[in-house]
């Protein structure tokens, strides 16, 4: 593709360049160096500028947690699966970020500061937004449990989270066929 760009920009290369040229054959390190001292073919861009210019996924999950670790792990595990997921690490972020459009699913947090995620939830549904919701905790509780159930969620799971069981309540509270 002509209009690919390589994600790197010149100090990045030619720091790669310096630890492969001492491993590589004297022949293709000289190459290599010849082909740096031309400097680049086309203009560097960084990753955020590359990841900026493509188009958002009309599908997405959205992950609502406190907790960076969990938004990390969470967002791996889906873009494993290629589904695309957007964090957010609070309910409020999420609420503003609605204007832009609605994600397949949400996966939030039961217990976070400010609004907690069956909070989160109910307001949703008061405001008729039908959302299909996976509500996540490490406190598992029967009459919370029943109240998320009660205020539409569609599963209820324990951290630490077992890779299946989410991808399975996905694909459930999604519609679609179970992949592998």
């Amino acid at each position: 593709m002509a209009d690919a760009y390589t994600i790197r920009d010149w100090d990045q290369a030619s720091m790669v360049h310096s630890v492969v040229a001492s491993v590589r054959a004297p022949r293709t390190a000289q190459r290599d160096a010849r082909l740096l001292a031309q400097g680049p073919t086309r203009p560097s861009r960084t990753a955020a500028a590359v990841w900026a210019a493509m188009p958002e996924p009309s599908h997405w999950i959205a992950i609502v947690d406190d907790d960076p670790s969990v938004l990390k792990a969470l967002a791996r595990l889906l873009r494993a699966r290629a589904l695309y997921a957007r964090t957010f690490g609070s309910a409020q972020e999420f609420l503003d970020a609605l204007p832009d459009g609605l994600p397949d699913c949400l996966i939030v947090d039961l217990q976070m500061p400010g609004m907690t995620g069956l909070e989160l939830q109910q307001h949703l549904v008061e405001a008729g937004i039908k959302i299909p919701t996976i509500v996540i905790t490490a406190h598992d509780a029967v009459t919370t449990r029943e109240r998320c159930r009660a205020a539409g969620a569609s599963a209820y799971l324990l951290k630490p989270l077992q890779d299946a069981v989410l991808i399975s309540a996905i694909n459930s509270a999604t519609g679609r066929e179970q992949s592998k």
